[in-house]
């Protein structure tokens, strides 16, 4: 009595198997790529935003500074002048660093500090991103 084998070619895989090994492959290949991809650039794009709250600190403490010398508020008015730029910032490409006042007269000073920088992601679009930082400073 002859035995029906299971396998009737065992030598290797068929055509259609190959195939269709070689698509999974390809598929999970690309998803991979398109995951680095995206976490660069979100790993970039969070690299900014720790570099211009830095600087955002970096102002602030700036202000304080001055909020000790002098007569305040007139001090820090006058050396950091209401929707002006703050001089001294330039660790991302096209940044501006510039403060508002709520009130010019107040004690405390309701003060805002921006920076507003130029990204270019990985495909070369350029877009501007802008990051705040509202804080009260009064005389030390």
């Amino acid at each position: 009595m002859k035995q029906k084998s299971h396998i009737l070619n065992s030598k290797g895989f068929s055509l259609l198997e190959f195939f269709i090994s070689a698509i999974v492959l390809f598929v999970a290949l690309s998803l991979s790529i398109s995951a680095v991809n995206y976490i660069s650039q979100t790993n970039e794009m969070s690299y900014e935003e720790i570099v211009a709250l830095q600087d955002a600190h970096r102002a602030i403490e700036q202000v304080r500074q001055q909020s000790a010398i002098g007569l305040f508020p007139e001090n820090v008015i006058n050396t950091f002048p209401d929707n002006q730029a703050i001089a001294g910032f330039n660790n991302l490409p096209g940044e501006q660093v510039t403060i508002n006042y709520v009130s010019t007269t107040e004690n405390p000073l309701n003060l805002t500090i921006s920076v507003t920088w130029n990204s270019t992601t990985k495909n070369g679009n350029n877009r501007t991103m802008t990051t705040q930082l509202t804080t009260l400073v009064t005389q030390r």
